[in-house]
């Protein structure tokens, strides 16, 4: 739907002097990327050799950064259905990357149903082992950029963000 509005605007002049050749090459370009960013990170990252799924990874991503997360909390960060953050919370688990614990603080816990999860030390170390190789693999990736390209890039990248989001 994005799509279409950006291209409705583009053609009546919503976007000032961008013409629609140019957002036909944005939109190529950034399928471009998106591609070869999964690409590189699922290459990159250890945790990928544990066949999990880009769902499993992005929630094993937050478990850790966050130390303790709630399955309902990390669908919403994430924005993603509750039963596919469940499926994955379930894989982490018998992969050994999470466990389940009860948070006697939450108001919602019950006491016997776990209602929280937290990295083991073997989801932490597979996480960090992960993001250090795909900030390596990057890295190269800009080999020849100058830091203020670099710089640009990031808040160009970040200013569409903001207005896809």
């Amino acid at each position: 739907m994005r799509t279409a509005a950006l291209a409705h605007s583009a053609r009546h002049g919503a976007l000032g002097a961008t013409p629609e050749v140019t957002v036909q090459q944005l939109r190529q370009e950034l399928r471009a990327l998106v591609r070869s960013t999964l690409a590189l990170l699922r290459t990159a990252d250890p945790a990928v050799h544990l066949d999990l799924s880009q769902t499993a990874l992005e929630v094993l991503g937050l478990v850790v950064t966050e130390r303790r997360a709630y399955p309902a909390d990390v669908a919403q960060r994430l924005e993603l259905e509750q039963d596919a953050v469940t499926r994955a919370v379930l894989d982490l688990q018998q992969l050994g990357l999470v466990v389940p614990i009860n948070d006697l603080s939450d108001p919602g816990a019950h006491g016997l149903v776990p209602t929280a999860v937290v990295p083991t030390s073997m989801g932490r170390r597979i996480h960090d082992a992960g993001a250090e190789a795909a900030s390596d693999a990057l890295e190269a990736a800009l080999v020849g950029w100058t830091a203020d390209e670099a710089e640009t890039l990031a808040g160009l990248l970040a200013r569409l963000n903001q207005h896809a989001a």
